[in-house]
């Protein structure tokens, strides 16, 4: 193994032949790619096609069904021969294709969340998949990243690396771009190095590659954790179970038909007739195909989360699909206020400076609250060309790293052309505080500030002159929750001059803020002070005794459709819990507005929860709706008292200390504004295309360690209401609906095999058939298995998170949980039996022939399936207000309809025994189809109307 950590930056580029300040040429990285092969960490995994072939080719339905067509050619039907062939190689590609799509739809998801690098290459940076990283990239890294190949550090301010997988110490180490050691030392000891896999805790650097592949420390030592296994899905491994169930009674079956037409007599039938039969019939249920069936409804469901709004890069991506059957049950949902309800568009609407409000659409609003958004500018301290720089290397664009209320005041700033250099020569900043712990609120101090501005008639501090004289040169700027800044308020800027802040005005000030609060702005205070303190230190003093400046009231745009999915919730019976980054009157307001929360009994803040004892708050866990300003000890403790009070929690999280709460909840999710495999693809080596740029900032990039580690991944949203909330009910509402079309797959296959083997044993009893080998592998294979394809993509249904059904109970014992399949079945083949007889002994039509009587026995069964099919994959009645009608079953019946025609007026209808029907024999064919929908409907009636009620009275 190298030792690059006692080689100097310069020795390991000119070893690497890469260059440090503009990174390898595109070309030169296209062909290490090649030579070296892609930057493997994490093995996805993936259905080997060759092994799925040799098991659909060796399977026990595929050898059945050459015996079968084997047995046709040597009794003479070399016709029936050949349809049978036909249909073995149609549902072989079909069922291949098909389950091939379904393991990359897998594949792709278990991808999803593969850790993304910011790369310089041909001295601009792009972001590109880990995979497309080659030795000697030169790369840039950040709080928050998961590190993306072994590489040795250039740069690095205030870096810190979880390494305890490669290490064992629990906690992050510091790491130190100038350290080298010439001696052999411990992978812990190796501070200038970052190796794949391990996460960054705390500030930036710049590095360069120098393994990727299985040559990097994780790889080696085995400890690259292998993505979900999709195989040991519970789901899956109870449908492989019933596929080896079922498989065993086929092959009983055909051995108990053969015996029964042995023991009722072959005169009329032969004894390879009824073999053929019972082959026929083992053939025709598919058991071997269950499992394939249980991927494709998977891959179709996680494929339509991410595609929910029928526009790209918008949806949930569903990363860890073993998540599924704990995703359907979720009955609590933890999410944060910001960007999950609201969109990241929030704008400052209004600002109140000098003693009156002032909207951004009056001709004065820049002029008289310059001053007032200079000071929320400070307040930030996201400004100044240290800051600048060190942002723009860690996100690889010109926008700083700064979220939510931060991102409104600066774009405010800049359409106001005051966010420029001139901030960091008249308000350098001297120390800054973040709004916790002893803080209160956004600190910032500046010195030697700006006093040009004195006595020009704009908002301003005209007394600041009597302050310097004084020897306070130096200025507390703070912003924060408005009612918190005024309580420590004495004075006010009023027309350039401080006065006393007395009970009018403040009634002003907070009746206009109110205004605000109910129309769901976001206000917050701007408030000053001068000080002769060179520090924060005695930040409790610098905060109170305070000038107020003035309020910016910004808007914060609710997620269309946010409200009426909460109310969907609601309903289901989901509940919804907000946190709030700290107290707020609008955090009510929001609340209010989308449903999470009626009054300010049901919320709670991080102090009020303190001091309650551990049993009072476990009691009323259920009670508070909104949280604010929680502690992370305190997140773990509200998720820990929910799994005790039996609630199955999905807990979505946006900062990286959130880790740990998110591992604990049932189900984790995260936002970012990547999520599909097409958003992520880079054109990188594109002779045509640019390619793609990294993203503006962290927030709006999303954190990688947490994408890696949720279940759950959702777009930002946008104004159409995509996205966002709106996503995360949508994977919700996926993952019941996976397991409902799952279940609506065996109870249509219940019934319908079901109804195929009565008939089939009926003909053996009374020794007449009533369908050829090649009609029962038909409906098997053809018929059977496109209905269970159209159920497979159906999508969730509007009411969906309602559905309170006990999937994996029904899963797990389909005959013992679903009686109903096995009395549609037991009634679909007697009317099918009846429907001959009754048609025969209609004094008004002459008798079929028994070449019309299986046509029309085979063409009303097939009618019967597409009746089952519709009625399986809907719950209400045709009855009920609010049925839709389903396209996709509309085509399938029109397709149906268009091979009966054309087996009836050409020669394809040979084989498989259809002929010119007389009236009678339509009527035959009619009746059992039409009675079945109608006892189907009537039962759906009965059941819809009971189950109201039964919601009524509770």
């Amino acid at each position: 193994m190298d030792k690059w950590y006692d080689h100097t930056p310069e020795q390991i580029a000119e070893r690497l032949s890469a260059d440090i300040e503009n990174g390898l040429s595109r070309e030169e990285a296209e062909r290490r790619l090649k030579t070296n092969g892609p930057n493997i960490i994490y093995p996805v995994p993936k259905g080997a096609f060759k092994a799925y072939l040799g098991h659909v080719m060796t399977d026990s339905m595929s050898i059945l069904l050459l015996l079968t067509a084997l047995i046709q050619a040597s009794l003479e039907r070399s016709a029936a021969a050949i349809a049978l062939i036909c249909v073995l190689v149609l549902n072989y590609i079909a069922s291949i294709i098909i389950y091939i799509k379904a393991q990359h739809v897998l594949e792709d998801t278990a991808s999803g969340a593969l850790p993304v690098a910011r790369v310089l290459r041909e001295g601009v940076l792009y972001t590109i998949r880990s995979e497309q990283l080659v030795a000697g990239d030169v790369i840039f890294v950040a709080a928050g990243d998961v590190v993306p190949a072994d590489c040795r550090l250039l740069e690095a301010k205030d870096l810190y690396a979880f390494e305890a997988p490669l290490t064992g110490i629990p906690r992050a180490q510091k790491k130190d771009a100038s350290f080298r050691e010439f001696r052999e030392i411990e992978v812990k000891d190796r501070k200038n190095m970052l190796f794949a896999s391990t996460i960054l805790t705390r500030g930036t650097g710049k590095a360069i590659v120098v393994a990727s592949g299985e040559d990097q420390l994780v790889c080696r030592e085995g400890k690259a954790e292998t993505l979900t296994r999709h195989e040991s899905l519970p789901v899956i491994t109870t449908l492989r179970s019933y596929c080896s169930m079922w498989s065993l009674c086929m092959i009983i079956l055909v051995f108990l038909l053969t015996v029964t037409g042995a023991v009722t007599g072959l005169r009329t039938r032969g004894f390879f007739d009824v073999f053929l039969t019972g082959l026929s019939l083992a053939v025709a249920s598919m058991s071997e195909l269950y499992t394939a069936f249980g991927y494709i409804i998977i891959a179709s469901g996680i494929y339509n989360a991410v595609h929910q709004f029928d526009a790209p890069n918008t949806g949930a991506l569903i990363r860890n699909v073993g998540s599924l059957e704990k995703l359907k049950d979720i009955n609590t949902i933890i999410i944060p206020k910001e960007g999950i309800l609201t969109l990241n568009e929030q704008s400052v609407e209004a600002a109140f400076s000098g003693g009156m409000e002032y909207t951004r659409d009056l001709p004065h609003f820049e002029k008289r609250c310059a001053m007032l958004m200079k000071f929320a500018v400070v307040s930030t301290a996201l400004y100044g060309r240290n800051k600048l720089g060190a942002e723009k290397a860690a996100s690889g664009d010109v926008s700083p790293a700064y979220r939510g209320e931060e991102e409104a005041i600066i774009s405010s700033a800049e359409k106001m052309k005051l966010y420029n250099v001139a901030l960091d020569r008249d308000y350098p900043i001297l120390d800054h505080m973040k709004a916790s712990g002893s803080s209160r609120f956004e600190t910032s101090l500046v010195g030697n500030f700006a006093i040009d501005y004195l006595g020009n008639g704009i908002d301003g501090i005209s007394d600041d002159a009597r302050a310097h004289e004084a020897g306070e040169d130096y200025l507390v700027i703070l912003r924060g929750e408005l009612s918190a800044v005024l309580a420590r308020c004495r004075t006010y800027s009023l027309n350039g001059v401080r006065v006393p802040l007395d009970m009018a005005a403040l009634n002003e000030i907070r009746i206009s803020a109110l205004s605000r609060s109910r129309a769901a702005y976001r206000v917050v205070g701007i408030a000053s002070k001068t000080t002769a303190d060179t520090d924060l230190t005695r930040i409790e003093k610098l905060q109170n005794d305070l000038n107020f400046e003035g309020y910016l009231a910004i808007r914060e745009p609710l997620l269309p459709g946010a409200a009426k999915n909460m109310s969907r919730l609601a309903d289901a019976g989901i509940r919804v819990i907000m946190l709030c980054d700290d107290s707020s009157e609008n955090n009510l307001q929001l609340a209010k507005t989308v449903g999470v929360a009626n009054n300010s009994t049901d919320i709670i803040s991080s102090k009020q929860m303190d001091r309650l004892s551990d049993g009072m708050l476990r009691t009323n866990i259920h009670t508070y709706r909104v949280y604010e300003g929680l502690r992370v000890d305190q997140k773990y403790k509200l998720v820990n008292f929910l799994k005790e009070e039996g609630d199955n929690v999905l807990y979505l999280g946006q900062d990286l200390d959130e880790t740990g709460v998110m591992r604990q909840s049932g189900v984790s999710a995260c936002r970012s504004s990547t999520i599909s495999m097409e958003s992520r693809k880079s054109r990188f080596f594109s002779k045509n295309k640019p390619p793609v740029k990294a993203a503006g900032d962290s927030r709006k990039a999303g954190c990688e360690a947490l994408k890696f580690i949720s279940d759950v991944i959702v777009s930002d949203g946008d104004t159409d209401g995509r996205g966002a909330f709106n996503a995360l009910v949508g994977a919700i509402s996926t993952a019941k609906v996976i397991y409902k079309n799952i279940l609506r797959m065996v109870q249509y296959l219940i019934t319908s095999q079901l109804s195929r083997l009565f008939i089939v044993l009926y003909s053996v009893i009374i020794r007449y058939e009533m369908m050829t080998p090649t009609q029962i592998i038909f409906t098997g294979l053809i018929v059977d298995f496109a209905a269970v394809l159209i159920i497979a993509f159906e999508r969730p249904e509007y009411d969906i998170l309602k559905s309170r059904e006990n999937t994996d109970e029904r899963l797990k014992k389909p005959f013992a949980h679903n009686m109903t399949c096995l009395a549609f079945g037991l009634f679909w083949a007697a009317c099918a039996i009846a429907a001959p007889y009754l048609a025969n002994s209609t004094a008004l039509f002459t008798s079929l022939s028994s070449s019309q009587t299986g046509c029309a026995v085979f063409l009303g069964f097939i009618m019967s399936q597409l009746i089952a099919m519709n009625e399986t994959m809907k719950d209400k009645s045709i009855f009920m207000p609010s049925v839709k009608f389903n396209f996709i079953n509309g085509g399938f019946f029109l397709a149906i309809a268009a091979f009966v025609a054309l087996a009836m007026l050409t020669p394809l209808g040979s084989p498989f025994g259809i002929v010119p029907l007389p009236p009678v024999g339509w009527l035959c064919a009619l009746l059992p189809p039409a009675v079945l929908m109608l006892v189907y409907e009537i039962f759906k009636l009965i059941s819809n109307v009971y189950h109201q009620s039964k919601d009524n009275l509770n």
